[in-house]
């Protein structure tokens, strides 16, 4: 009886085996998608209704692109930066300038690389038109950080900036 089941009970166990295997390379395949695929496009006007409001929270707004490399070496001390705080009101945000034409080959890696969930791709072709909306001193080089709250710049560092002082500058 059971020489005659054997190959019933291979077949199963492959046919399991298969619809793990599946089952895993499609949960991969989606937890990377999550992260390659969650950029937000936003116009400006998007973007000043998401920071200037009334609400308590802190926004720290890092603005950064995929081909500047300054941008890239202090997304981790962002990152920390969102893990530490989650359960404070604080929430950082991501506005890249990159081209969104060459998003898939731009900033979507870095959106993988990183699991930054999401990054804001501003979408506007003239820099002129919204950056003395933003900030009338500042005249849009990258990395630049904003600190808002309550609808008002509380802070801007142009240039790299570090954990320690992103903690510092939030206390």
């Amino acid at each position: 009886m059971m020489k005659r089941n054997q190959p019933l009970l291979r077949n199963l166990l492959k046919t399991r085996l298969l619809k793990f295997g599946i089952l895993c390379l499609w949960s991969c395949m989606v937890n990377h998608q999550l992260y390659a695929q969650n950029i937000e496009i936003i116009t400006f006007k998007n973007l000043q209704q998401l920071l200037f409001n009334q609400s308590d929270t802190t926004y720290v707004v890092n603005f950064m692109s995929s081909w500047c490399k300054p941008c890239i070496k202090e997304l981790p001390e962002f990152i920390k930066l969102t893990n530490d705080t989650k359960h404070k009101k604080i929430k950082v945000l991501f506005v890249s300038l990159d081209v969104k034409k060459n998003m898939n080959e731009s900033i979507k890696p870095i959106a993988t690389k990183f699991k930054i969930n999401p990054i804001y791709l501003l979408d506007e072709s003239n820099p002129n038109n919204w950056i003395d909306k933003l900030d009338k001193n500042w005249n849009g080089e990258i990395p630049t950080t904003f600190i808002i709250k309550k609808g008002k710049i509380k802070n801007k560092i142009i240039g790299g900036i570090s954990y320690h002082q992103l903690i510092k500058i939030l206390k």
